[in-house]
């Protein structure tokens, strides 16, 4: 048992994972059922992405998605940029609450600062060669990583400022990562239109319903590895996404030909 964090500042969550089912646990009933519905909740929302995204796409033999071949990891790039989204956004909720000094002020100006950025970022993808999306979630990992390690633990050095400061501090801390945030899914849906038409609404889906899944990730990742662990997981997620993209290829604009064809 340790005190609790500010990384870690669940001070009601006094059960390791291991002791989940143990029948002295608690004797109050809500302590008792609060942690098994989140872990139910979580399962669910894992075993419903399966059947909602993977289980048709299996049973469509013209998408060419069994055996994980190269279709395949356009569909997981969307999962993960899903989930590595929803991560970062909601560690940074947390995070700042403490840094603004109430839950409130926290989300109104992550997410503000957020969804301003991203779509500045989704408007200037236009003009970014499909070439350079490799580089672009690498920045994302430094630039989430740096926050992790480094940002996090100099916050409480700023407290002395006044509100508006420590609002302006905040934004100019999410504004670049949101504007990299937003650049990803366009230039994703781009990347995936050059190996088949017919992936797009699929990749939309994949987004949607696993950015769903990482909103009931994300607790079970703060409760029990903090909200750094969880900051980094998403970073995680982009760098994986590094992976699929250099290890697929297929960054260079296609022919005409080629485009009838996919069509």
């Amino acid at each position: 048992m340790s005190p609790s964090t500010d990384d870690r500042p669940f001070f009601f969550f006094m059960d390791r994972l291991r002791d989940l089912w143990h029948p002295d646990l608690n004797d109050h009933p809500a302590r008792r059922l609060a942690l098994p519905i989140l872990y139910f909740v979580f399962a669910l929302f894992a075993v419903l992405a399966v059947l909602t995204v993977f289980v048709p796409l299996w049973l469509r033999p013209d998408l060419a998605i069994r055996g994980i071949p190269r279709r395949t990891r356009y569909l997981l790039y969307f999962a993960g940029i899903g989930i590595g989204f929803m991560l970062v956004e909601i560690s940074l909720i947390h995070r700042l609450t403490v840094y603004l000094g109430h839950p409130t002020y926290s989300f109104v100006v992550v997410l503000f600062s957020i969804l301003l950025a991203s779509g500045a970022g989704s408007l200037l993808s236009e003009r970014i060669p499909l070439a350079r999306l490799p580089a672009i979630l690498a920045a994302i990992v430094a630039l989430v990583g740096v926050t992790a390690l480094a940002v996090y633990d100099q916050m409480t050095t700023l407290m002395w400022l006044s509100f508006p400061w420590r609002v302006l501090s905040s934004v100019a801390l999410l504004l670049p990562i949101g504007l990299l945030l937003g650049m990803c899914f366009p230039l994703g849906i781009r990347w995936a239109r050059q190996a088949h038409d017919h992936l797009i609404p699929w990749a939309w889906a994949v987004n949607g319903v696993f950015s769903v899944f990482a909103a009931a990730a994300s607790l079970v990742v703060a409760i029990n590895f903090g909200l750094r662990a969880m900051l980094l997981a998403g970073a995680a997620c982009y760098l994986a996404n590094i992976l699929l993209v250099t290890r697929t290829g297929s960054l260079a604009p296609r022919s005409a030909a080629t485009q009838a064809e996919a069509a």
